[in-house]
């Protein structure tokens, strides 16, 4: 026998003496509330085959956003119901949506012909020194407004969908991809790998390789003079640390403490805000540790298996 709480609107207890009762008065309740035979089927459906403690389902009923979350009262001898019009959340939700997607689209346009005209120009072989120097400014900060709306976009979007797919793989390859990748689109930089040891991880592939390029092209950005960027992977007291470091310009002292927290300071690194949040959904740590003036190196705390367990696999 089983003992629902809904909410239908006001709160209500009732017993029912067999499932049959119970489920005759929940999909009566939708059916009420302008909720199709099908949807309200579906629900109860949901409720009876979910193996979890508590379950939601959304449903379009009579334009609406209905939100049906219930909750199971161990040993499974009652459910615990709540019933939420989510209609202007959702719609909210959409609006958001459309809104990142037109932003993006009109800015991305203008980059892109700022890009390509500053490329078009700087071949022009009677260009003199000072014209092709300010060239190179207007597309190095050209290339920079691209990074800061990319990574704008991936954090309003991971912010919204936090869900992970993480399966188990080896680190090393990754990186040196990732190595050899920037040594190509970066001429100017030294990209330097240094392994201790093979390192297997279990994550989500698409997020850590986000990070990865966050974190690289972070430190050619804040590095505009050239020089060795190095990336590091050890073991230190048996936690694996993914190291990223940079001989560019550093970090103030006084921005030290908030540079990870957007509410701390106007001067806050959205690279490094969206690298907070793909290394906060994983589970893992993040430092970043700056000589102002000598170059920034960026630590990141990473859960790792033993290479035999993969190959056990």
């Amino acid at each position: 026998m089983m003992n629902p709480i809904t909410c239908d609107p006001a709160l209500e207890s009732t017993a029912f003496p067999t499932h049959t009762a119970l489920a005759d008065y929940i999909q009566s309740a939708l059916l009420r509330s302008g909720c199709s035979s099908e949807q309200a089927t579906s629900f109860w459906d949901l409720t009876c085959s979910t193996s979890a403690d508590d379950g939601e389902q959304t449903l379009p009923i009579d334009g609406r956003a209905i939100t049906l979350s219930f909750h199971f009262v161990h040993p499974r001898s009652g459910v615990f119901i709540v019933w939420c019009d989510m209609t202007n959340e959702v719609t909210e939700k959409e609006q958001h949506d459309a809104f990142l997607t037109g932003f993006s689209r009109e800015v991305q346009h203008p980059i892109t012909l700022i890009s390509s005209y500053t490329e078009r120009l700087s071949r022009n072989r009677d260009l003199d020194p000072v014209s092709k120097d300010l060239l190179h400014v207007v597309r190095r900060e050209a290339e920079r407004l691209e990074h800061l709306l990319t990574s704008f976009l991936a954090y309003q979007q991971q912010a919204r969908h936090d869900d992970l797919t993480v399966t188990t793989f080896l680190l090393d390859p990754i990186l040196q991809k990732m190595c050899a990748h920037y040594k190509t689109i970066s001429p100017f930089h030294e990209i330097a790998l240094s392994i201790a040891e093979p390192l297997v991880i279990k994550a989500d592939e698409q997020r850590l390789l986000q990070l990865l390029h966050n974190l690289i092209g972070n430190a050619i950005r804040h590095s505009p003079e050239g020089g060795t960027i190095r990336l590091g992977l050890t073991r230190v007291e048996g936690t694996a640390v993914l190291s990223v470091h940079d001989p560019g310009l550093g970090i103030p002292p006084h921005l030290l403490p908030h540079l990870l927290d957007s509410r701390g300071s106007d001067d806050f690194d959205l690279g490094l805000l969206f690298c907070k949040q793909i290394v906060e959904a994983h589970g893992w740590s993040i430092h970043v540790e700056s000589v102002y003036g000598e170059g920034t190196t960026c630590f990141i705390g990473l859960h790792t298996l033993d290479v035999e367990a993969m190959n056990e696999k």
